[in-house]
């Protein structure tokens, strides 16, 4: 199993075995729970004396990685302004799906917008369950929404 740490969870990384797989969130400036780049070193630093193993990193953008693991080729998947987006999900196909404003939106593997399910208040977060893995459980404002689709999370 791969573990993902990000702020706040960064001390899980304190208790876990050497030789763990880990992946690490990274807050881009949309202070959306992930490590906080001027934390990046002290997260890295931890890493390698617990002697995990760095699987990846990952923000709201897409990057290419070199072996150093720089970054380059960075770029804006989609700016969700004035809103924002939480609770990625991935479906069989390898889609993403997300929260974002009033909507849920679905995004192919090539970064494109394929679609969206609009909801009447402002949406929190996602989940797909559901004996076959085809309802999209959804947390909004105020209520919890279940949606039968014609596609099943990658889970399931």
């Amino acid at each position: 199993a791969i573990i993902t740490l990000y702020y706040g969870f960064l001390f899980k990384a304190l208790f876990m075995s050497a030789s763990s797989k880990v992946e690490i969130k990274i807050d881009t400036g949309m202070n959306r729970n992930g490590i906080m780049t001027k934390d990046l070193d002290e997260a890295l630093e931890l890493i390698i004396k617990k002697e995990l193993i760095l699987h990846g990193a990952f923000t709201h953008f897409a990057n290419s990685y070199i072996d150093d693991n720089s970054i380059f080729n960075q770029k804006l998947v989609y700016d969700f302004k004035p809103f924002f987006s939480d609770g990625f999900r991935s479906d069989k196909d390898g889609n993403i799906w997300t929260s974002a404003g009033k909507a849920i939106k679905c995004f192919n593997p090539k970064n494109e917008l394929i679609g969206q399910l609009i909801v009447p208040e402002l949406v929190s977060n996602l989940e797909f369950g559901g004996k076959e893995g085809n309802i999209l459980y959804v947390t909004a404002t105020s209520s919890l929404y279940a949606m039968e689709l014609n596609q099943v999370g990658a889970k399931f």
